[in-house]
């Protein structure tokens, strides 16, 4: 279960970094989750699907993503200040979400790894478009934006792992 949960995560990063990464022309208003966000997400959906037998052990994590284990320790470490996750030391230590996989959102583990969701995007007005059209479609943007972050904080990590191989 735990195994194919992790690639299919580590395929959808690949892709989210590969496919939506606008290159140079993106600006620092486009709205993109960063790879540490991702990370941060599929760890904790992996550790959700794992921690039954105890805490998951940070190096099993990172071989499953495929990421550098000191990389994702530190994003691990971050989640557990913020108390999203509970480390354990020792032999057999690892990671355990500190609270259940339903109550833990989508927004919060990006807050934790990019600070606060407060995506602004930006609507230029063109010479040749008139001010009322562009004060409605900035009016769109805000409202969808909302809705992103809604979605976000409705959404948690049990809908990630739910029906996973």
């Amino acid at each position: 279960m735990g195994r194919s949960l992790a690639v299919a995560m580590w395929s959808f990063a690949e892709w989210n970094g590969d496919h939506l990464d606008a290159g140079p022309e993106q600006t620092p208003n486009d709205m993109k989750l960063a790879a540490v966000s991702i990370h941060a997400v599929c760890a904790v959906a992996y550790i959700a699907s794992n921690q039954e037998n105890g805490p998951v052990p940070a190096k099993e994590i990172a071989e499953m993503l495929k990421i550098p284990h000191e990389t994702l320790l530190k994003t691990l470490q971050q989640l557990a200040r913020w108390r999203i996750l509970k480390s354990k030391r020792g032999r057999h230590g690892g990671f355990l979400l500190l609270k259940s996989a339903h109550s833990t959102t989508l927004l919060e583990i990006p807050e934790v790894t990019e600070g606060p969701f407060n995506a602004n995007l930006s609507v230029e007005r063109p010479a040749d478009c008139s001010l009322m059209v562009t004060n409605r479609l900035e009016s769109v943007v805000r409202d969808a934006l909302v809705q992103v972050k809604g979605l976000l904080c409705y959404t948690t990590v049990s809908h990630l792992i739910a029906n996973s191989p």
